[in-house]
């Protein structure tokens, strides 16, 4: 199993009979395999780490036997490395999730006698974290890095409700500040251009028309679930750019988003999923907003955050209600179509809630 959606989570940090974490996992194979795997780590075996066979033995392990928090080290170290932002944004959200789910009941380090030792372990999967955000490019990624900023917030406010130690945290937070991606032409920029600009036209002829921009390489693979997904984004943007209030902008980011989902997201206690919801400051900034009127840098941001969080459905809402406002009624109309098929094709998906109980 490779962990590329929140939906791949929900089984991880699901509850397991008995109470709620299953067994002690040290009578296990998979167990004792993965301990072993990941012990050549940094030794002169580690070019023989099978990531794959670690990930996929921690993945079961956590949902299908026990909540154990070694394993749940081991399964996060595979999603972290690598320079993928999704993935590491997914491994955020497994932390964060563990703590609220099972932290403190969890093999080998269970209630009081733990209290002590798991801080410190803490510690050590931040830690590691920021040392493995390095390789971190969010180049013509920004639905990437924002969801790593939004999974970060969830863990950092996690942390501190159980006092857990926050500076890796602290650090990793500034490291993806700095990583935020650029956009493509900035305002000093463009001024540092300009009287180069105008001698160019002046060379030129006034009546040459600039370059067009270039077309982003369409390459679909069989099984490249992350790269499809990110290909059909940023032909979506591209076409958004070039045709704005294009209706076809909007199913074609909908398909990127909601194409390879192709069944409910794992539940419990009346419909409460293990998916994290969108923060709840932005969402209310995004309302706020929207009561105020509403602009073209408001819809584009709401757009980036449904990017990342296909089960936010009133996202939906908000971006068709702004279209119409902003004068692009076949925009809104797109967006709702997209949005009735895709809850008409997994019947049930609007009982369902976020952990947080939110809808």
């Amino acid at each position: 199993m490779r962990i590329t959606s929140e939906a791949h989570l929900a089984p991880l940090l699901a509850p397991l009979e008995p109470d709620g974490v299953g067994r002690p996992l040290d009578d296990s194979g998979d167990y004792a395999w993965l301990d072993e795997e990941m012990m050549k780590i940094g030794s002169l075996q580690h070019g023989e780490v099978d990531w794959e066979g670690a990930e996929a033995r921690a993945a079961r392990l956590l949902g299908q036997a026990g909540k154990d928090l070694k394993v749940l080290g081991h399964l996060l170290h595979c999603l972290q490395r690598g320079g993928d932002g999704v993935r590491f944004a997914l491994s955020l959200h497994l932390l964060a999730g563990s703590l609220e789910q099972w932290w403190d009941r969890a093999y080998p380090f269970q209630g009081p006698k733990g209290a002590r030792l798991r801080p410190r372990l803490f510690r050590q999967f931040t830690q590691r974290a920021a040392a493995l955000a390095e390789p971190l490019d969010f180049s013509n990624a920004e639905d990437e890095h924002q969801a790593c900023q939004a999974a970060l917030d969830a863990l950092l406010a996690g942390a501190r409700d159980r006092q857990l130690p926050d500076d890796a945290l602290v650090e990793l937070r500034r490291q993806l500040q700095q990583a935020r991606p650029r956009q493509a032409s900035s305002a000093p920029a463009a001024t540092r251009r300009g009287a180069a600009g105008e001698a160019l036209v002046t060379t030129r002829g006034r009546d040459e028309a600039p370059p067009a921009a270039k077309m982003p390489e369409m390459r679909l693979e069989a099984g490249n679930e992350r790269g499809n997904r990110q290909a059909l984004l940023k032909m979506a943007d591209f076409l958004d750019e070039q045709s704005p209030g294009e209706a076809l902008c909007y199913r074609l980011r909908r398909h990127a988003i909601w194409g390879a989902i192709q069944a409910l997201p794992a539940s419990r206690d009346g419909g409460r999923t293990e998916l994290a919801p969108v923060a709840a400051d932005r969402v209310a900034d995004y309302r706020d907003a929207l009561a105020r009127g509403g602009d073209a840098e408001l819809w584009r941001r709401i757009e980036n955050s449904l990017a990342v969080s296909p089960y936010w459905l009133e996202g939906h809402r908000l971006s068709a209600t702004l279209a119409e406002r902003l004068g692009h009624p076949r925009c809104a109309e797109a967006i709702r179509d997209e949005a009735a098929r895709f809850v008409a094709r997994l019947p049930g998906l609007e009982a369902l809630s976020f952990n947080d109980g939110s809808p």
